[in-house]
């Protein structure tokens, strides 16, 4: 088993570990079994993803670069040093959009991929917030007054993020050649 960095790690922070590699010579079927895992963030949360078959980058970037042409290299940004960014004109690290060689500046380009840095609530009840979230469905939840508000605020919130990065789809072409 070994752990290695996403490619794409300078954005989403994480992990690829591959826990079984097995290859099936008869054929080109490459099966590697890969556990996707975010940095722990500060309260010590991540999730964890198996796949079933092999992927360059974790399961973050497969989804967030899901609609680029070639489905596998092309979710494999590149990063460059000491660029100006074609959006905020500042100088600094770039990283290259998905579907071509143009690059825009890290902070640009997690604006126009990920949308503003979202709201976080505060959970009413920090102490058991991880327990929240592992037993999100029972129905003792739904009794807390504090939690079902916090529910319901934390899914406005959501769902505004969401139509915003909807409403929002050019930021994700580029912005040279509008690819």
């Amino acid at each position: 088993m070994s752990v290695v960095k996403c490619p794409n790690y300078k954005i989403c922070n994480s992990y690829l570990k591959i826990v079984n590699e097995k290859v099936n010579y008869g054929n080109d079927d490459n099966e590697v079994n890969i556990e996707c895992s975010p940095m722990l963030d500060d309260n010590g949360n991540y999730t964890i993803l198996k796949l079933s078959k092999p992927l360059p980058v974790c399961s973050s970037c497969g989804i967030v670069y899901s609609d680029v042409e070639d489905e596998y290299q092309s979710k494999c940004l590149s990063f460059v040093d000491n660029i100006e960014c074609c959006i905020c004109l500042q100088m600094g690290d770039g990283v290259s959009y998905p579907n071509c060689l143009h690059y825009t500046c890290i902070d640009c380009h997690n604006r126009c991929w990920f949308g503003p840095t979202p709201v976080e609530l505060e959970f009413p009840y920090p102490d058991i917030k991880h327990l929240f979230y592992t037993t999100r469905t029972s129905e003792v939840w739904k009794k807390d007054a504090k939690i079902r508000k916090w529910i319901e605020e934390d899914s406005r919130l959501e769902y505004i993020r969401m139509s915003q990065w909807e409403s929002e789809k050019n930021l994700r072409n580029c912005a040279i050649c509008r690819s």
